[in-house]
């Protein structure tokens, strides 16, 4: 096959070369064999066209059966619907057969030369698979090197979605709907957004409302789209409802035009909406209009593809739904999938439901809360106190209803430029976990505006957008693309961005935001005040003490340590598996940084191509331009963030350190990282006022008009602190020497070692020095010299005696009047190091599980090598719903074999091992890197249940309309 290509390919460079030399115009005829397209075989064949129209090609349609000489056209695109059941008159059929997957929404994409011409198909599984098709080979011609003729850049390529449901949410804002030039009214937003939707793959739009931006409360949608005869003083006015409704249709409309499925996802029931006066709401008034108003937009709107309605927000009873909406929803002849956001919910309630509707049934559960500081979703910890703000008990059998995760990141992500790939994947990928079925992510502006409320008013260099749809793009593209095929390389986007900016530039500005894109998600995971929205807003909070951190926690207990816990890990050297908060961190701010260095190499080449643009591109040069002056920006802002965040965790962790161990330097230490902290906060402050006026942040900030420059450090206070701690330390006169060290546990081999030690300057010290002997039998004593630190001391063993294995040492001298040995030696042994270059923890060979015959335990069994020697192996391990916590467990040691077991249920399980060794290596198994932070075994059914969901998967069939 592979030799077939390569002749084939080259067989096609004969053909190009030669067609361009004969010097005649270029045509392509696109041809579908259906006399009736679909809507979606329709937008893709438009897609084709539009890029070989850019590249000069006269392009002409061509609707009826296909032969095997169509046309003289120098190329044929043939895009279609292929059915390998009855493809007999289908040129090509025998090959095709073979490429294209039968599977919904597949695509295929091949060439074959055809004489001193060539075909290319665009083919799929469906109409969807045959729009998808189209946009893949419109996307090869659009993003194939200029100097290269289109045909050499077509290139054959076949995908099947690994994601079932794809999908975006967006909320529909009163102010939007109330004002007649808004967003919501303006169809140029709608196809722009739906264009952008389709082309990223995305196959469902979930649209969620009424959400107000200035309370960011939520109302019924019913008033806003009909008045009732029976309910005339409901809602906001006939002629209002008929405009919005008319909107609405059209979505619905466009939507499946482009292969997207449209359902509305409806937060409350009361029809109290604001600025209208409406009568008090007796329950079976108000269970009669949520009926009729229901009955109502499904007559309105037959093409809709789904209703929800969330339980728990609503606070209505579960009767109240099976009269108002679940009736409704058993008259309807066309199937229409019911949407049930999990959030406050339980499944005693969806059981409830779901027992009365015997249609598709699907429950949103969230991911990580309303935050997204990991691509995976956090079980046990604090999040087992966090109840609906995960998948709780939702994945346990039997279950009548299927479960996808509501992606809620725009808690995380609300305003700067952010677009990682290997977080993006690594989410998607874990979308299936416990069996869900794919996903809706918000968008970062889903709760906020739609249109450049954001940009400076008066930086008119910085504003290149209209929508926020087309500031974040390249958002989309990763979400939905990733979506369909989680294994979509890197080089596909680079390309995309090299089309968007230009050659040269697209690369370092795609570069820069895979650098940066670690910061904000660092700070939500260390800086865990809650899964809320309202919990935190890591781009846009500073905690103005760096004291915070002593009572913040990580979001993820089981994965990090907090602040508190890693002093103490220093301090005493009991390290465990979890990460460093101040690593994390201070990786991200690297990255940062190499990200500010990554967007000033496209500064030149964009500002050449500037210069030398004529007049009639310019506008697109100085677009490009702009648009890279904000993400610049946004690069100089997420930098400063990094920074602030982890100086501020570097100045709780030497204020700590000072408290464990009495070590004063730590303490000037902390004073130095609390000024950088105000040198950051200065930088953050003022790069954010260049780019974005007062951020209007009702959620989090409580305000419609914030600025970083009102997140001022309590510098004076800090300082207060600070100086208070070390006066009182000058001013001692008793001391305890076993607080006056801060210990090395490790160090590496032919380094010096730099020991210290803490006396308050007002007890006499009239002779000090540290004593050592190495593994080689060496011994030395240094005499300790003082610092520029009053009453710290110091002494440094030379190199050369630095050799594998520990170091023993203690400090000896007249303090005090009184001859003191630290440690006393009469009842402790002296201090030590490790001298090891090892630096890496054991390492997993094998880690599996088995479930006993009668599935009530589980026993874990790993295979584990160190270097040095597996000093301890730790199992934790859970009941799978979030909500339960973890367990812990010693593992027994057989040679390098490890096993352990635990009590299983039918809920399934979740497990993961922390390994250390002998020189303070530790890490836990598996690493998020790897996919899931932990191995899961499955929720499994009882004897006497059904074990899987009696619902089928939601599938969207042509037309966007699930079947």
């Amino acid at each position: 096959m592979i030799r077939i290509s390569i002749r084939l390919s080259f067989l096609l460079l004969i053909i190009i070369v030669c067609a361009a030399s004969t010097g005649h115009a270029l045509t392509a005829v696109i041809i579908c064999p259906s006399e009736q397209p679909e809507p979606p075989v329709w937008t893709g064949m438009e897609a084709i066209e539009k890029a070989l129209a850019e590249n000069g090609w006269d392009v002409q349609r061509r609707l009826g059966p296909l032969t095997s000489d169509n046309s003289a056209a120098d190329l044929e695109i043939v895009t279609s619907v292929f059915d390998s059941a009855k493809a007999a008159s289908f040129p090509g059929a025998d090959i095709l057969r073979d490429i294209v997957s039968t599977a919904p929404e597949s695509l295929s994409v091949s060439i074959f030369p055809r004489g001193d011409r060539y075909r290319a198909y665009a083919v799929g599984s469906d109409p969807i698979g045959a729009m998808y098709a189209a946009f893949e080979l419109a996307e090869q011609i659009e993003t194939g090197a200029p100097e290269t003729p289109v045909p050499q850049r077509i290139a054959p390529k076949k995908s099947t979605p690994s994601i079932t449901v794809r999908g975006i949410k967006l909320m529909l804002h009163r102010q939007a709907l109330e004002d007649p030039l808004s967003w919501f009214h303006t169809e140029k937003y709608w196809d722009g957004l739906l264009d952008a939707i389709a082309r990223s793959r995305f196959n469902y739009m979930e649209i969620h409302g009424i959400y107000d931006l200035m309370t960011a409360e939520f109302y019924n949608l019913f008033p806003y789209f009909a008045v009732l005869s029976a309910f005339p003083s409901i809602g906001v006015g006939e002629q209002q409802a008929e405009k919005n409704l008319k909107v609405l249709q059209r979505i619905i409309i466009e939507a499946h035009k482009r292969g997207i499925n449209a359902s509305l996802v409806n937060h409350n029931s009361s029809w109290s909406i604001p600025d209208k006066s409406a009568p008090p709401q007796e329950f079976n008034a108000l269970l009669k209009y949520n009926a009729e108003a229901f009955r109502r937009l499904l007559q309105d709107c037959p093409m809709l593809d789904g209703y929800g309605f969330a339980i728990g927000e609503s606070r209505n009873s579960t009767e109240f739904y099976k009269q108002a909406i679940l009736q409704e929803f058993a008259k309807k002849e066309r199937p229409l999938i019911l949407f049930l956001p999990a959030y406050l919910a339980d499944r005693k309630q969806f059981g409830d439901i779901t027992e009365n509707h015997q249609g598709v049934t699907v429950a949103e559960v969230k991911f990580n809360g309303d935050q997204a500081p990991f691509p995976y979703p956090v079980s046990g910890g604090r999040m087992a106190d966090w109840g609906g703000y995960s998948y709780q008990d939702y994945f346990n059998l039997p279950r009548r209803y299927n479960v996808i995760f509501d992606l809620h990141t725009s808690g995380t992500h609300r305003l700067l430029a952010w677009g990682n790939y290997d977080f993006v994947k690594q989410t998607i990928q874990n979308t299936s976990f416990g069996g869900a079925n794919g996903f809706v992510v918000e968008t970062p502006s889903t709760y906020y505006p739609q249109t450049d409320e954001y940009t400076s008013a008066i930086q008119l260099n910085l504003r290149y957008y209209d929508w926020t749809y087309e500031r974040d793009w390249y958002w989309f593209l990763l979400w939905g693309r990733l979506g369909y095929n989680p294994n979509e390389p890197p080089e596909t986007f680079i390309k995309l961005f090299e089309r968007h900016f230009g050659p040269g530039a697209g690369a370092p500005i795609y570069q820069a935001l895979q650098d940066s894109g670690s910061v904000v998600p660092a700070i939500a995971s260390v800086y865990g005040l809650g899964p809320d929205m309202r919990n935190l807003a890591p781009e846009l909070e500073l905690p103005a003490s760096f004291t915070a951190f002593f009572e913040a926690r990580p979001f993820d207990s089981s994965r990090i340590r907090s602040v508190t816990e890693e002093a103490i890990a220093l301090a005493t050297g009991q390290i465990d598996g979890r990460l460093s908060p101040f690593n994390l961190l201070q990786d991200a701010a690297t990255g940062a940084e190499r990200a500010s260095a990554a967007i000033r190499e496209a500064e030149s080449v964009l500002t050449q191509s500037l210069d030398k643009t004529d007049e009639s591109n310019s506008p697109a040069a100085l677009q490009r331009y702009r648009e890279w002056n904000a993400i610049s920006l946004d690069m100089e802002i997420l930098s400063a963030l990094g920074n602030y965040y982890r100086d501020a965790v570097n100045t709780a962790l030497q204020m700590g350190l000072y408290q464990l161990t009495g070590d004063a330097s730590s303490l000037v230490l902390a004073s130095q990282g609390q000024k950088a902290m105000l040198e950051d906060w200065e930088r953050l402050a003022q790069t954010g006022e260049n780019h974005y006026r007062p951020l209007m942040e009702p959620l989090r900030m409580k305000t419609a008009g914030y600025h970083w420059r009102q997140a001022k450090p309590a510098f004076e206070q800090d300082q207060a602190i600070l100086s208070q701690l070390y006066n009182e330390w000058l001013d001692k006169t008793e001391w305890q020497p076993q607080f006056a060290h801060f210990r090395l546990f490790k160090s590496p081999p032919l380094q010096s070692i730099l020991l210290t030690l803490s006396i308050p300057p007002k007890i006499k010290t009239e002779s000090l020095a540290a004593s050592f002997k190495n593994s080689a039998g060496e011994t030395g004593r240094l005499d300790m010299k003082a610092t520029r630190i009053d009453g710290v001391y110091f002494a440094e063993i030379p190199a050369a005696f630095a050799v594998d294995g520990n170091i023993e040492y203690f400090f000896q001298g007249t303090i005090g009047g009184q001859e003191i040995t630290i440690p006393d030696r009469s009842q402790n042994a002296p201090f030590h190091i490790a001298i090891t270059s090892d630096d890496y923890p054991p390492q997993i060979i094998t880690l599996e599980h088995q479930v006993g015959d009668g599935k009530s335990r589980a026993t874990v069994k790993g295979v584990f090598e160190d270097p040095a020697i597996v000093a301890s192996a730790r199992l934790f391990w859970k009941p799978l719903p979030s909500d339960e916590n973890w367990s812990e467990i010693n593992m027994e040691r057989s040679g390098d074999t490890f096993t352990a077991s635990f009590p299983l249920t039918p809920a399934g399980a979740i497990y993961f091992v922390d390994l250390s060794d002998g020189y303070g290596n530790a890490a836990r198994y598996p690493t998020a890197a790897q996919g899931l932070p932990y191995r899961v075994i499955p929720p499994f059914a009882a004897a006497k249940d059904v074990s899987s969901p009696s619902n089928p998967t939601p599938t969207p069939k042509k037309n966007g309309i699930k079947k």
